[in-house]
């Protein structure tokens, strides 16, 4: 009788220092699970957010150095060349030169092509051409052919980039040159960024040549 009383208490003993039960393991995995799918939606949440924040400061990056090159190179022009057909636009900024008696041309481009968004300029251009074949067809081709690569590659991520001439020479449509006129020519840029959530961010650039602009050749077709 002692026996099975001593035994009695020793198996109550083994049994109250025993493992978890099927159900306090199942509802601790279920807590666990739970705990486990909240630091991951967490943790998913503010990938997302960073990234965002990322791409938004890139591109913020990149509308600032397409309105700063534009701003410098339209204040300082005297002459403007501008063409928009709906598929891409060009525009051509700066000032006529003159070297060892041969007549020039010093500025900078700007091309944006809308089927690939992507927007190209060069700062530094120079050629020696001929006043009346300067700004033509054939030229803007060769020069469009010549930026489309990285090297002059400034922004992928342009979703619409829209120019206006207002004041002397302001558009009515068509082709409009104007030579030696006095007053003053203000350029607008609507430029919009797009981003991997296919959310838009619009800049506006208004710039005004620092002097008369002595010839501008402005045409559009969209």
């Amino acid at each position: 009788m002692r026996r099975g009383t001593w035994q009695q208490k020793l198996t109550d003993k083994i049994r109250s220092t025993a493992g978890m039960t099927l159900i306090e393991l199942i509802v601790g995995l279920a807590v666990a699970s739970v705990v486990s799918v909240m630091a991951a939606q967490f943790f998913s949440i503010a990938v997302r957010l960073h990234r965002t924040s990322t791409e938004i400061s890139a591109i913020q990056k990149e509308a600032q150095t397409i309105q700063s090159a534009l701003t410098r190179a339209v204040m300082g022009a005297s002459e403007l060349y501008f063409y928009d057909n709906g598929r891409e636009n060009y525009l051509m900024v700066g000032r006529e030169t003159t070297e060892r008696d041969k007549v020039g041309f010093a500025g900078q481009i700007f091309y944006y092509d809308r089927a690939e968004r992507k927007f190209y300029m060069d700062t530094d251009y120079t050629v020696s051409a001929q006043r009346q074949t300067l700004f033509n067809s054939l030229r803007a081709q060769s020069e469009i052919g010549r930026i489309r690569n990285d090297d002059y590659l400034v922004s992928n991520k342009v979703e619409e980039m829209i120019y206006t001439l207002t004041g002397e020479g302001a558009s009515r449509g068509g082709q409009i040159t104007q030579k030696g006129r006095d007053g003053r020519t203000l350029i607008t840029v609507d430029l919009t960024m797009q981003y991997h959530e296919s959310r838009s961010y619009h800049f506006e650039t208004r710039v005004m040549p620092r002097e008369t602009l002595r010839e501008i050749a402005w045409s559009t077709s969209r």
